[in-house]
Order: structure tokens, then sequence, then C-alpha cells
């Protein structure tokens, strides 16, 4: 027969709850790894502001009055692992059809109207959001942001 003192068995409660808490935590943390971003508590979601704006002025060689296209910013910079959330707001432009190169996404920002899209940034590099409207200076682009994965 095995006799454990009280303090031996203080011992080895506080041993058996550590061991239980880090595991917890271990799985807790595995578990959000898992979680697709829509579903993530707000803290861990890295949420963008963008804008699809309108710009006017005159081409300074012709003279000629032009307006053209961007995403506002132009530039997103994440790191690899991010879970991202851009909201996008449609401001200026009945509507704007985009894609995210390389990303697997696609969508359609209206003007008046917020369109949120939401990914883990998986793989380094730099993709391209264009707009299937606005693709180059004939029609009144081109309309492209970038997201860079570093």
């Amino acid at each position: 027969m095995i006799v454990i003192n009280g303090r031996k068995l203080i011992q080895w409660l506080a041993m058996l709850l550590v061991v239980l808490v880090g595991g917890y935590w271990i799985w807790s943390i595995n578990t959000n790894a898992a979680m697709p971003a829509s579903t993530l508590p707000e803290a861990k979601v890295k949420t963008f502001e963008m804008v699809a704006v309108e710009f006017d002025g005159k081409d300074p060689k012709t003279g000629k009055e032009r307006e053209v296209y961007r995403w506002d910013p132009g530039t997103i910079v994440v790191e690899q692992g991010d879970r991202v959330r851009l909201n996008i707001h449609g401001l200026n432009g009945e509507h704007h059809p985009f894609l995210i190169e390389g990303l697997g996404i696609q969508g359609e920002v209206t003007k008046g109207e917020v369109k949120t899209i939401e990914f883990v940034a998986k793989e380094k590099g730099v993709y391209r959001m264009v707009c299937l409207v606005h693709t180059d200076a004939k029609n009144e682009g081109p309309m492209i942001g970038y997201i860079v994965v570093q």
C-alpha cells in the first residue's frame, strides 16, 4: 500500500492542475489556428477599410479632362498567417467587380455599400486586387491594389 502524506498530495494536485491548464492552453491555440477568419474573435482579425474612389483632373499633355478609379489604400501589408478582413466601401462608380489574383477571391463593390471579404494570408507574395471594369487607361484605370504578404 502507498501512503501519501498531506504535503505530497498537495504537490501532486498542483502538478496535475499545471498539466491540465497547459494542455487546455495548447488545445485552444491549435483550435483557433484551424478556425476560418469569419469565426475568430475580432481581436484576432486584422481589419482594413478600403475605398473605391474616383479622381478627376486634366491630362497635362492633351488638356483633356480625365477621371480614373483607384483602391485606397493602394497597398496593404500583412504578415504570413494573418487573418485579414477587408471592408471595401463603394464611394465612387456604380460597381466594381474585382478579383484578387492568386487568392481565389472574387466579389463586387457597389456604390453606397460595403463589401467585406476575409481570408488567411497563407503564402508570402504580392497579390493584385484588380477591378474588372477599369482595367487600363482607356477604361478609366488601371484600378489595381496590392496585398503584400511578408
